[in-house]
Order: structure tokens, then C-alpha cells, then sequence
């Protein structure tokens, strides 16, 4: 896609795979000790950003909807200091394989979303560890379904 912006120049720690479409507007924010592993045939549409200051997947066939964010990181916030000088706190995001991310969805730091699993327009999630082929939305996050129980 048009407009496609790395913060920092590609290096060996990111891997996109064969046949990925990378919509325009997206933003990848992956410093020299970052790592970001986007598996073959991943579809990532308008404006996603991926922040990985430590590590992102996203494993093959997964479809990444517009305006999500992808952050494995967060600001410390103690109010004994200013927020822009207390560093991050950083934790690994795992996405597995034929995975589906709705719309403006926010996956923070420490979260597993597994395989088959689909995650509804607007949600967060954090710190969680997703069932696989799963239906979840919200914020919070709540599990509403299998893939298998979904009617077309």
C-alpha cells in the first residue's frame, strides 16, 4: 500500500513472509532490538501499526483489520517520576495462525491470541491467552462463541 512507514530501517529482526498484503497507512515501529515475524499469505489492512520492542508473530493466513493496534509494549506510569523518563514494560504478543483481528481491535503486550481464533471490531485484549477457534469481543474481552457454532 501507498504511504507504508518503518520507524526504523528494516532489519534482521523482521520477517514478513511470501504473498502478504500490507495496506496503506500501516506503521511499523520495531527499534533494533525488537523482533516482528509476519507469516506468508498475512493480509494487514489500512493503517495497522505494529509496535514490537520486544517481540510480535503473526502466524500464516491471518487477516489484520483496519486501524488496529499491535503494541508489546506499555509506558511505565509511576507518579514519583515523569512517564516520558520510567522506560517500558515489555511482554511478547503471539497471534497464531488463521486468525482473524476486527476492526480498530487493540492486542497489548502478553497476550496469545491462538489459532482459528476471531477477535470482534472495537476490542482489547491484554494479558490473555485466547481457546483456539474462538469468537471473542469487547473491552472487556469475553468469549462468545466457536468458530464451529457460527452460521453463515
Amino acid at each position: 500500500g501507498k504511504s507504508v512507514i518503518f520507524k526504523y530501517p528494516p532489519h534482521a529482526g523482521v520477517r514478513i513472509g511470501k504473498h502478504c498484503d500490507i495496506g496503506s497507512y500501516c506503521y511499523f515501529d520495531v527499534p533494533k532490538q525488537g523482533r516482528l515475524v509476519v507469516g506468508d499469505n498475512v493480509k494487514l489492512t489500512a493503517g495497522v501499526t505494529i509496535s514490537a520492542a520486544n517481540s510480535v508473530e503473526i502466524g500464516n493466513d491471518s487477516l489484520i483489520a483496519e486501524w488496529s493496534s499491535i503494541r508489546d509494549s506499555q509506558h511505565n506510569y509511576k507518579s514519583s517520576e515523569k512517564i516520558r523518563l520510567q522506560g517500558l514494560d515489555v511482554s511478547h504478543i503471539v497471534i497464531g495462525k488463521d486468525v482473524w483481528i476486527g476492526r480498530s481491535v487493540a492486542v497489548l503486550m502478553g497476550s496469545n491470541v491462538t489459532d482459528g481464533c476471531v477477535v470482534g471490531a472495537n476490542s482489547i485484549v491484554k494479558k490473555q491467552t485466547l481457546e483456539p477457534d474462538s469468537v471473542y469481543v469487547g473491552a472487556p474481552l469475553k468469549k462468545i462463541g466457536m468458530r464451529n457454532q457460527c452460521g453463515q
